[in-house]
């Protein structure tokens, strides 16, 4: 263990020796050629438009609506055919709000009326009335209708339009009557008429129709009473619930109707066709709907629905956000490259790159399997107006795209004080950048080739300063500070070249003598080491050995008796005594045979007794 313990420091001890040599080493200011070519790659960030142009056919609809394919895409053009504009059929609720109130139709009170107001031409197909009836149904039939209105009297006149016989049941709730015919109306005043004036006086049948008499969306609207035969009691603001199932036949005129688009709070009206019942819309703008549903409402001054077939050819544009990287080295030119993501949404889609006036070589590459290919024969090419277009025919969704460009150099200048420097001084210089904008690298290259040190700044001024502290274990020897100057389009490169001077030393060597010395140095250093290990080793060796001798000897004169006896027989042959007391010495013999004899007895082996 004690061995072992020597041998791992002795070999400690020459691997330190073994890293001093090999720092005096590297520390003499040897000479190295070193390659141009260092680079720097940065990163820029680019916005390549995307052009879209959708086109199609919407039928029977009273809503335009499109899907988009993110919320970033902007409405630049709209243009609208619109044909068959029609007011669409529906329930317009007259009076609907049910309150609870009703009125007994019996055969007491044989009919009533409530007034109707058509604005337009219309045809009615249905009416909705809201009640029940109890009881068992009458014996004769009771007939919903729909009377004119007489003029002078505000009364229903005998004028009957349309009829159907009563459809209710016991359950209170809204009733569909339905007519076997549209029932057309003109504008002007009628009367919805419940009439159960065929009632025979003991017809048990009671039909309750629901009122508003709290608070009637129409209160100027007339009912009356039947009794006998006569209409009476005629009142307002009670009106009877009901609802209409229509549609409305006017011819329409989009300017008559006031037709508007609504795009982003603006109104635009749409022109008449050149025929009845179609309009045109083409506007130009640039709106952004923020969400991938773009719904644009169609109002009137009407307050019946539309409905329209609509032939539409949208126009949209967006802004694919594109990371590209520039690399810059010294003896080349700027090369950019872009990979941008490309997908087809639309009926024609397009990407159009407008790129900086100082790019050139522009190529456009796409890759679909393993390859990549250069479609510039493919797209639009304008060196004037410096833009690329990669029309829809040229766009495969799955493909990789890529964009790579060449642009010079922008020369800059560079305060450079001195080139004479040493350690621990503070190098201080200054660069004056071509725009204020963008960012400055400094990048320092030690005599080796080693990245020294490495700064970033952003140019917020015309002059931007730098500064290091040159660290007190510097290396002598040509130092190159290349420093960068950079925006999202452009970039470019200066090199300056300083020695950093360390103190003289009385006299030089090459560089295998001082290596052989060291190696010598460190060999005979080793070679002594373990001499004067063996040497130590062999000297506690003897040491020991005497010192055996030594107390071997010193037992001797311990003696009191020497006594020898014979091994057979045990007999007593010799005895020396070294005290003055005296021993018997035969005795003494005699009890030592004794004790072998009684061992051999025992343990049956009489030679190792």
């Amino acid at each position: 263990m004690v061995n072992y313990f020597k041998f791992k420091r002795d070999l400690v001890a020459f691997f330190i020796l073994i890293f001093i040599g090999i720092s005096l080493i590297l520390i003499m200011p040897f000479s190295y050629t070193q390659t141009n070519g260092d680079s720097l790659l940065i990163n820029s960030n680019f916005n390549i438009l995307e052009l879209g142009e959708d086109k199609g056919e919407l039928i029977n609809i009273s809503t335009v609506e499109f899907l988009l394919p993110s919320n970033s895409w902007n409405l630049t053009n709209v243009e609208l055919n619109f044909t068959d504009i029609n007011f669409k059929r529906e329930v317009i609720g007259v009076e609907d709000e049910v309150v609870g109130h009703s009125k007994l139709l019996d055969k007491q009170e044989r009919g009533y009326a409530v007034q109707i107001n058509i604005t337009e031409p219309t045809e009615i197909y249905a009416v909705h009335l809201y009640g029940d009836e109890t009881k068992a149904a009458t014996t004769t039939d009771i007939i919903v209708q729909i009377n004119g209105y007489n003029n002078l009297s505000d009364k229903p006149n005998n004028t009957i339009y349309g009829s159907t016989l009563i459809n209710i049941t016991n359950q209170k709730k809204w009733h569909i009557q339905r007519f076997s015919e549209p029932v057309f109306l003109t504008k002007g005043y009628y009367y919805l008429v419940l009439n159960g004036t065929e009632m025979l006086p003991f017809d048990p049948a009671k039909y309750y129709w629901e009122i508003n008499d709290i608070n009637p969306r129409n209160p100027n609207l007339h009912t009356w009473e039947n009794i006998g035969g006569i209409w009476t009691n005629n009142m307002t603001g009670e009106p009877f619930l009901y609802k209409l199932d229509q549609k409305v036949t006017s011819e329409i005129y989009p300017d008559e109707i006031n037709l508007t688009v609504v795009i982003g709070e603006i109104y635009y009206p749409i022109s008449n066709g050149p025929e009845i019942g179609t309009g045109l819309l083409n506007i130009s703008l640039n709106f952004s709907p923020g969400s991938e549903d773009l719904i644009i409402p169609i109002i009137s001054n009407k307050s019946f629905g539309l409905i329209y077939n609509i032939s539409y050819n949208i126009k949209l544009r967006n802004y694919i956000f594109t990371q590209g990287t520039g690399l810059i080295e010294e003896n080349s030119a700027i090369t950019w490259i872009l990979t941008p993501n490309i997908v087809k949404y639309f009926n024609q889609h397009s990407i159009k790159f407008v790129y900086p006036i100082s790019w050139q070589n522009l190529t456009i590459e796409r890759k679909i399997s393993l390859n990549w290919v250069n479609i510039n024969t493919l797209i639009i090419l304008d060196e004037i107006n410096n833009f690329v277009l990669i029309p829809h025919s040229a766009i495969i969704n799955g493909a990789e795209w890529r964009i790579t460009a060449k642009s010079p150099k922008v020369d800059f200048s560079l305060n450079f004080p001195s080139t004479d420097w040493s350690p621990e001084q503070e190098l201080q210089f200054s660069v004056f950048s071509p725009i204020i904008g963008g960012n400055i690298t400094f990048l320092l290259l030690d005599p080796l080739g080693f990245e020294e040190y490495f700064e970033v700044k952003e140019v917020t001024t015309e002059e931007t300063i730098f500064t290091y502290i040159i660290p007190s274990n510097a290396i002598g020897g040509l130092y190159t500070a290349k420093i960068y100057w950079n925006n999202e389009t452009d970039a470019g490169i200066q090199t300056q070249q300083y020695e950093i001077v360390l103190p003289t030393v009385p006299f030089t060597m090459d560089p295998w003598m001082i290596f052989a010395i060291i190696l010598i140095t460190v060999g005979i250093s080793v070679a002594g080491i373990i001499s004067y290990r063996t040497i130590k080793t062999m000297r506690n060796k003897q040491a020991e050995r005497k010192q055996k001798l030594y107390d071997s000897c010193i037992d001797i004169l311990n003696l009191d008796y020497i006594m020898v006896t014979d091994k057979k027989s045990g007999l007593n042959v010799y005895t020396q005594n070294f005290i003055e007391k005296a021993i018997d010495a035969s005795l003494i013999s005699g009890f030592l045979q004794a004790i072998q004899s009684f061992g051999i007895e025992l343990i049956k082996v009489e030679d190792q007794s």
